[in-house]
């Protein structure tokens, strides 16, 4: 129609249809899903969530969810939710048997969170969190299982279809849940424990490679001389007074190439209401080993312009055995040194990594480009 032409909105709407779908290219990964098309796999889930659903709203919540299950939001991820656009009226509803499991995704994975309490001001308060995977580890089917996927490009676990798959680095199995508290959203997570439930040698594991039609499909490879991707296995995201741990159940070690799975994680989240989003820096990390206590005594300088909450070394005894488990202690400050201080069980084959919280909430991890600390023997 030349005199009164349609916009496209328009066009669809005189249709009783809407329009949702990239308005230029988008991207997708190799060999597994992600990225546009994790966004409509979201959105096609949101839409089943309930029999009868508002198209826009399902397309709001979706690229919500997207971003709060992003352990490493990239450039990727802004581009493809920028992409995906929604031409019509957005309160058209879509009818389905509302089949989704959506809210329900890991129904073998057993959580224990208290989302009680409140904050209020600029003060910085702690959740504790115990995640437990051995029933899916166990392989019974009732619990649902973690598969094994192999391709082409490498082999790869999945968490009930759930995987992370940022852009080159190893995809792995992916949970994600609500910690969500009233008045503040989540700031930061530390890890306080970790069992590692299995370490396979020899993994050849599937990487996160971008894709379209415009670009080579050559799969992306990792920087061998990086030691476990990722360093720690747990992030939050905090959005629109909403907050999600993410926890990635494998790590890859790209120099040693071994792959080793959790069966539990233990975490501390760090809510704040603070304007100060600044992590605060690591300036020194010592480690030495004493024969005599057979301890390992650490030793960090660590400061922000907040000033410093804690400071906590996460370490392995033994890096030697295939199924060990990660603990954590508490540095103390020693103020005439103005460094933080402490030791834990261990020899000249433990491996460690620092993580420094300053007073808004706010984490900096240093793990040595993932290959971790090693002490070093006191003379």
């Amino acid at each position: 129609n030349s005199t009164n032409p349609l916009d496209l909105a328009e066009a669809f709407a005189r249709k009783r249809a809407n329009y949702v779908g990239n308005t230029g290219y988008g991207w997708g990964l190799l060999n597994n899903i992600g990225l546009s098309e994790k966004v409509i796999r979201l959105f096609t889930k949101e839409l089943l969530k309930t029999d009868t659903v508002p198209m826009g709203k399902a397309l709001a919540k979706a690229k919500n969810l997207y971003f709060e299950q992003d352990q490493n939001f990239s450039a990727y991820d802004e581009k493809v939710m920028q992409q995906l656009i929604f031409y019509g009226l957005p309160m058209f509803q879509a009818q389905s048997n509302g089949t989704s499991s959506l809210g329900e995704e890991f129904p073998g994975v057993d959580v224990d969170f208290d989302p009680s309490g409140s904050l209020g001001g600029n003060e910085v308060i702690t959740k504790p969190i115990k995640i437990n995977f051995q029933k899916v580890l166990d392989g019974d089917p009732s619990n649902g299982t973690l598969d094994s996927l192999s391709t082409d490009n490498g082999e790869y676990f999945s968490l009930y279809g759930s995987t992370n798959a940022d852009a080159d680095e190893p995809v792995q199995p992916l949970h994600f849940g609500d910690v969500s508290i009233a008045s503040a959203e989540a700031r930061s997570v530390v890890l306080l424990g970790a069992t590692i439930a299995s370490t396979t040698e020899n993994f050849d594991p599937l990487v996160g490679t971008p894709v379209n039609e415009y670009v080579s499909d050559d799969e992306a490879t990792l920087d061998s001389s990086f030691g476990w991707y990722p360093p720690s296995p747990v992030e939050v995201t905090g959005h629109n007074g909403e907050s999600n741990l993410i926890t990635q159940l494998g790590q890859f070690n790209a120099s040693s190439n071994e792959l080793r799975l959790f069966s539990s994680i233990d975490a501390e989240v760090y809510y704040s209401t603070s304007t100060d989003q600044t992590a605060p820096e690591i300036t020194v990390v010592d480690g030495l080993y004493n024969a005599a206590t057979q301890k390992v005594n650490v030793k960090v300088g660590a400061v922000d312009a907040s000033g410093m909450k804690e400071v906590i070394v996460s370490y392995i005894e033994d890096e030697r055995q295939t199924s060990a488990t990660i603990k954590s202690v508490k540095l103390t400050f020693d103020a005439s040194s103005q460094k933080w201080r402490g030791s834990f069980t261990g020899d000249i084959n433990s491996l460690f990594y620092i993580q420094a919280v300053d007073n808004a909430g706010n984490v900096y991890t240093a793990s040595n480009k993932g290959n971790y600390y090693r002490p070093a023997a006191e003379r």
